[in-house]
């Protein structure tokens, strides 16, 4: 049975579930979301989540330490205008050892970076656009013609505006192009990353000893804003964090498959109301709107998004593999997904509200994500 929170009626997900348990929540918000038991205001600040910076420092001082090291043999000669043989060959490969060890240090620090958590809409809404309205604006404009005479036009702008909320969707629509921009994204992204960190790791020496300093700083800050955080509480939240994190299906991945859901209608429309329907008995349609893309080597489709009326989080229900041929059924909700028994997945789809029509396009579902996965389309996202 999935558990709810006692206050708005939110869906637990794995990770607040497994924090309340690993912390031994009292009683008192045990049964609470991460908004409602106070915890995302605790903890939005990411002191917790990267409470010092030890490791970097170190390697920062350990890396120095090297560079120090091997250029002592170099101080004799400095007042020298050349080298012996040996030397000289051992200052050329000094300089690549510096970069080396620069480009390593650099590496290790970008990739501990702590992770801030961030307040932000993780569901669209299930209309798309949202109108403002406003009152009307006069604009005048005042140019000279060719006669040399002043003349003033007036323009009447509308008030208000028209917002797409199904607009944040990275997709294009068209397998064909994302493929295309892909894989240039992809190539680009290769070639640019070792250069920017090969540029920053050329540079090591001068910004470490700032670096150092900096991060002292923020590791006391930081220590002071976390004193109140019991030791064990702090732990139990960095596990759980790093366990389970968020949902890998994102806004723009919810929006999809309404994009999809809302092209699907129209097609359903056109094929049904068409001049020839009327005079050829069609055949049954089993296609059905979903949403499908890979992170992480996982793949997921999404088979139907729902956002309860009144209410501040969406469901979506999805089928996920990860290449080991079996396909889960998940529910994801909010930015977390929500602990499931995969032996009674059916009756806490039903509680939390799927509709016959994705139930009965399953199977079809199933089928049509097996399909994908042995294409080419494997690792594109796609608007079905």
């Amino acid at each position: 049975m999935i558990k709810k929170c006692d206050r708005c009626g939110k869906p637990l997900t794995e990770f607040e579930v497994s924090f309340h348990e690993k912390a031994g929540s009292p009683s008192a918000i045990s049964s609470k979301c991460w908004v409602c038991s106070g915890a995302e205001m605790q903890f939005m600040d990411g002191y917790v989540d990267k409470p010092h910076h030890r490791v970097e420092i170190f390697v920062c001082l350990l890396t120095v330490a090297i560079i120090v090291a091997l250029c002592i043999p170099l101080v004799p000669y400095l007042d020298s205008y050349s080298l012996p043989t040996g030397l000289e060959i051992y200052s050329y490969a000094l300089v690549v050892i510096y970069f080396a060890l620069g480009t390593l240090a650099t590496y290790i620090i970008r990739h501990r970076k702590g992770k801030k958590p961030e307040i932000r809409e993780f569901d669209p809404p299930m209309t798309r656009y949202q109108h403002t309205y406003g009152p009307n604006t006069d604009i005048y404009t005042t140019r000279i013609d060719r006669a040399g005479k002043f003349v003033t036009t007036k323009e009447t702008r509308l008030g208000g505006s028209v917002d797409d909320k199904w607009g944040a969707h990275a997709s294009s629509g068209s397998g064909a192009l994302d493929r295309v921009s892909g894989f240039y994204g992809k190539l680009i992204y290769a070639f640019l990353v070792p250069c920017i960190y090969l540029l920053v790791g050329g540079t090591f020496i001068f910004w470490v000893l700032p670096y150092i300093l900096i991060m002292s700083l923020r590791d006391r800050h930081a220590k002071g804003k976390t004193a109140n955080v019991p030791k064990e509480l702090g732990k139990a939240y960095r596990h759980c964090r790093e366990l389970y994190g968020e949902s890998p299906i994102t806004y723009d991945d919810k929006a999809g498959y309404l994009v999809s859901k809302d092209q699907h209608k129209t097609k359903k429309a056109e094929s049904t109301n068409s001049f020839l329907a009327h005079y050829t008995s069609s055949a049954s349609d089993d296609s059905a709107p979903f949403f499908y893309t890979r992170k992480n080597g996982v793949s997921y489709m999404i088979v139907e998004y729902n956002r309860p009326q009144n209410k501040n989080y969406g469901v979506t229900f999805l089928l996920a593999c990860d290449g080991s041929g079996e396909i889960k059924r998940r529910i994801a909700v909010g930015n977390g997904l929500v602990p499931t028994d995969p032996y009674n997945w059916e009756k806490d789809w039903h509680e939390m509200g799927v509709s016959q029509y994705t139930m009965q396009h399953l199977a079809w579902y199933e089928e049509k994500m097996r399909s994908i996965m042995k294409s080419g389309k494997k690792n594109s996202e796609i608007v079905g």
